[in-house]
């Protein structure tokens, strides 16, 4: 080999060895991005401005007359975690349930949630269900919008019946808005579907959940649906100072 083609060479491989080394990096911010994933499919939170804005989503299944809650992370053992093309995918299985989520980080504040849901055997229950859920000690003091692009409803947290005093509230909407304050969250179903609104106050902590139907009361083994969340969270005014 002459000496052009030994610096050729040389050159080449120290430019494959750079791209070897960079490549990993530059899909670690896909891993380190906007939108906070655990390995079990929950989401925890999305980045803005560099404030966490906290909520946690489950995938679940309810009995029939909203009795036991079977829900994604500690009440199922095994899930499957992988990373694909930027995308987080999660594949679990709830009470007869098998769930494929798909948490797409869209960039400052947002994120895309894809769920398939597919009945394993026939069963009896309140449904198969997204849930979001949005904790403080001030959130009692907030707001939940339905609908809000149609200015529907509007209801104020603390005013939301307890569970135990009562079942969920229930609506057939096709987005909702939760503003605690210091923090709002959107969620855009792009179809109507019914959605059950949880308050409970354990402890002097408010928790507001937000359960969105997936599944209907009848399954049949094979039943499959497909449902798509897009997902933004913003700092109010108040917080961002």
């Amino acid at each position: 080999m002459d000496n052009q083609n030994r610096l050729s060479f040389t050159v080449n491989r120290k430019i494959l060895v750079l791209l070897l080394v960079l490549l990993p990096g530059l899909g670690l911010s896909s891993l380190n991005g906007q939108v906070k994933v655990a390995p079990t499919g929950n989401v925890t939170g999305i980045m803005v401005d560099d404030q966490l804005v906290e909520f946690t989503t489950r995938l679940c299944v309810v009995e029939a007359g909203w009795g036991k809650t079977i829900a994604s992370g500690k009440d199922v053992e095994h899930s499957t975690y992988s990373m694909e093309e930027g995308k987080h995918i999660i594949e679990t299985t709830v009470d007869g349930v098998q769930f494929v989520e798909e948490v797409e980080d869209k960039g400052d504040g947002f994120a895309s949630i894809k769920v398939r849901s597919e009945a394993e055997t026939d069963k009896a229950l309140e449904g198969a269900f997204l849930q979001f859920e949005m904790t403080g000690g001030n959130l009692d003091a907030g707001y939940i919008w339905m609908d809000p692009e149609f200015g529907k409803t509007k209801l104020r947290i603390s005013e939301i019946v307890p569970k135990r005093l009562g079942g969920p509230a229930s609506f057939l909407i096709r987005s909702f808005q939760i503003d605690s304050g210091a923090e709002k969250l959107n969620v855009d179903f792009g179809e109507d579907l019914r959605v059950f609104v949880m308050h409970l106050d354990e402890n002097e902590e408010h928790i507001l959940r937000v359960f969105v139907k997936l599944m209907g009361s009848d399954l049949n083994n094979g039943d499959v649906s497909l449902n798509r969340f897009e997902v933004e969270a913003d700092l109010n005014e108040v917080a961002m100072n």
